[in-house]
């Protein structure tokens, strides 16, 4: 929530921060940020860089080496005119800058060399820098000189092998403009488009997914990652809802930010005088030429659109797609205690009587299940939501412990497979970091739980809406 006039966090000298929205104090297109058609690597190529630079060469130097140099030299290289998809130039123009560096560092030794022999060298100013300092950029002369072998090494391989070093279009992003930077928790826009509710906007998408098969027939078919959920804040006193935000025709350039696994900016939802808005702040320090990313955090339950939506971010942390997979692991629960013949049985249930139980008016306020969802929703769709709501509460408490035993059993197993292969020790078991991992999977399973209710009891509001319908349950 932003602050407002009356917040005590704001002086004349010192301005709130959190009232960036109300002052309109985003970043603009063309004074501080460009949009440019943009490539990147996927984790196979990122591999192919990494093992081919010498193997003397640490792994954080190696990580250094791609994502400081290599990736910069790329972005910088992009444009309407950059139709090359071989990584060969990029090589040569960070061999280039590291040459220019070892020449500034030759420089700079002979220069310090030559000061401590004059007489007067104990007067020098104290900000006289070594000879070996990385004051000079913000990589640093010796880092360079260090690094240069390794991009000498790198080109020439390149050079004999351009098709195995390939870059792929990520359409169009957007980097920091030469000349500007921005701080660490800085209100860079707010995410914008047309509004739709959950049964218009997944009406629509089956209807563009339909038409995308029906030409393309053998072509998978992704879904769009344009879009964005705005939710209402859960502390709200209407509850929990949802809304679908599609920029494609209404958006700006925030919507064109491309994703990273290991991102410099984030999208959260803000309350401003009185308003909800999807705003976008960085996490750390942006440069210049700085391409400006965030994670999607998508989910999907299609292995194939997993596999399809490779992910060219290039970072050490990159999980291969842009989509997490929800395995079979993270709906045991559902499978076991929420089959289908059990979800029959609810629906059935739940026109049995014509009023809601103290127990479940206490479930749907505990996931703030509310008169935004509520409203217009007859006796038998009320006992379900809270119907549903049990199942989340019941799961969350229990998948914890089953995916870490599951988690547990596969490392053991894993392990044990290598062993054999190699001889080799299998790695220590870090048993408060499956435990740590478990109860984060649980909770991102919980909201999505929580969103997909909300989803179902718009299209139930939609469907109960039109003329003639019966109001009772589907299966009286």
């Amino acid at each position: 929530v932003e602050c407002d006039e009356s917040c005590a966090c704001s002086s004349l000298s010192n301005p709130c921060k959190n009232r960036a929205i109300q002052r309109g104090l985003k970043k603009v297109i063309g004074d501080d940020v460009i949009e440019v058609p943009l490539k990147g690597i996927d984790p196979f190529i990122r591999k192919r860089i990494f093992d081919t630079l010498p193997k003397k060469m640490s792994e954080k130097n190696k990580n250094f080496f791609i994502e400081q140099l290599v990736l910069p030299a790329l972005r910088a290289r992009c444009g309407a005119e950059d139709k090359d998809s071989s990584l060969i130039g990029a090589f040569e123009d960070v061999l280039q800058s590291c040459e220019e560096s070892s020449r500034k560092l030759d420089i700079a030794c002979m220069e310090a060399r030559d000061a401590s022999a004059a007489p007067d060298s104990e007067t020098q100013s104290e900000d006289s820098s070594p000879p070996n300092s990385t004051k000079t950029d913000d990589v640093g002369i010796r880092d360079r000189w260090y690094y240069l072998k390794a991009a000498q090494h790198l080109y020439s391989v390149a050079e004999s092998r351009v098709s195995d070093f390939l870059a792929y279009p990520k359409g169009i992003g957007v980097l920091v403009k030469p000349g500007k930077s921005f701080e660490a928790h800085e209100f860079l826009g707010e995410y914008v488009g047309e509004l739709y509710p959950s049964w218009r906007w997944f009406e629509r998408e089956a209807t563009i997914k339909s038409v995308k098969k029906a030409v393309q027939e053998n072509a998978p078919v992704l879904p769009e990652f344009y879009n964005m959920v705005l939710e209402r804040h859960e502390d709200d006193p209407l509850g929990y809802d949802l809304v679908f935000v599609d920029p494609k025709k209404k958006g700006n350039y925030c919507s064109r930010f491309s994703h990273s696994c290991d991102p410099n900016a984030m999208v959260t939802v803000v309350a401003s005088e009185g308003l909800y808005t999807i705003a976008v702040y960085t996490l750390r320090k942006i440069s210049e030429g700085d391409e400006i990313t965030f994670d999607y955090f998508c989910r999907t339950d299609s292995k194939d659109e997993a596999r399809e939506a490779i992910c060219l971010c290039g970072t050490k942390d990159c999980r291969g797609s842009f989509l997490f997979f929800s395995d079979e692991d993270s709906d045991q629960i559902l499978h076991r205690d929420h089959s289908f013949f059990r979800r029959i049985v609810l629906i059935v249930n739940c026109d049995q009587e014509q009023t809601i139980s103290d127990s479940e008016r206490e479930i749907l306020n505990k996931f703030k299940i509310k008169e935004s969802l509520l409203n217009g929703l007859p006796i038998w769709g009320q006992k379900f939501a809270a119907s549903v709501c049990q199942f989340i509460d019941h799961e969350s408490k229990t998948l914890p412990d089953e995916l870490y035993k599951l988690r547990v059993k596969s490392h053991s197993g894993s392990s044990i497979s290598n062993r054999s292969r190699s001889g080799m020790s299998p790695e220590p078991l870090d048993l408060n970091d499956i435990k740590r991992n478990s109860d984060e999977e649980t909770e991102i399973v919980r909201n999505k739980r929580i969103q997909t209710l909300a989803i179902t009891l718009d299209k139930i509001k939609y469907f109960l809406r039109h003329k003639g319908q019966p109001q009772h349950s589907p299966l009286r």
